[in-house]
């Protein structure tokens, strides 16, 4: 199971890099309702960078797992526009990713820390946020953001997935509180926070598997990843 959770852990972290959903303004700095525009919840200039934390938790029952063997899972995160590429006909932005996850056993005889880096093709227009997929998998294009938000607008993501603005939240994170954040669900599960003029201030997603047998449902994992903003660089 060790081996099984580090990767759904290194997805959930890949996965970040590649979501930006919604808006916020901090308390501090109180701003209206207006659902902005491309630019202004998902902040795109070159050079622009932020920092998270991650933490995760998972549970196992039933008889097709053994008692759960990692105690403790941490992850730093960063991501940063940095240039861009061409995707022929497109000229589309970059935004680089880093995610080191460190991973301890139970009784403290396994302990392992891995960076993972990743490469992410976006493009922002004052209506839309679309996405390209990364380095190495490019994919069709994909409608990340519809703009101006507002409570119950949908659209589709890709193929089946949806997002669909679901609240306006206020939310603490390590970088500070932020009220009247969009908070979007996706079809996946997972859960996004956007700030204005930040960009995510926090992400959940989660996975299940469920083990049946002979058509008996016997046993069930499930894995909560969390990230939260903790500094940014504008």
């Amino acid at each position: 199971m060790l081996k099984k959770s580090a990767g759904l852990i290194l997805l959930a972290s890949i996965f970040v890099f590649s979501v930006a959903i919604i808006g916020c303004s901090q308390l501090q700095q109180s701003q209206g309702i207006d659902g902005g525009g491309g630019r202004e919840y998902f902040p795109n200039t070159d050079g622009y960078s932020w920092s998270y934390v991650g933490t995760f938790s998972s549970t196992q029952s039933g008889d097709a797992y053994p008692p759960l063997m990692i105690t403790e899972t941490s992850a730093v995160a960063q991501q940063t526009f940095d240039g861009t590429a061409v995707l022929d006909p497109l000229t589309v932005q970059i935004l680089k990713g880093e995610s080191t996850i460190t991973v301890e056993a139970l009784d403290l005889s396994y302990s392992h820390t891995q960076t993972v880096t990743g490469e992410y093709y976006y493009r922002v227009t004052d209506s839309a946020v679309y996405y390209y997929g990364s380095y190495g998998n490019q994919g069709p294009e994909a409608t990340y953001l519809v703009f101006p938000l507002e409570i119950g607008n949908s659209w589709v993501y890709s193929g089946t997935s949806e997002v669909l603005v679901e609240d306006i939240e206020d939310v603490t994170v390590p970088a500070g509180t932020y009220s009247n954040c969009y908070k979007l669900s996706s079809t996946g599960g997972g859960l996004m926070w956007l700030a204005q003029n930040v960009g995510i201030v926090k992400f959940q997603s989660g996975s299940n598997q469920v083990s049946v047998e002979n058509g008996v449902v016997v046993g069930v994992a499930t894995t909560v990843s969390t990230y939260e903003l903790t500094s940014k660089n504008f």
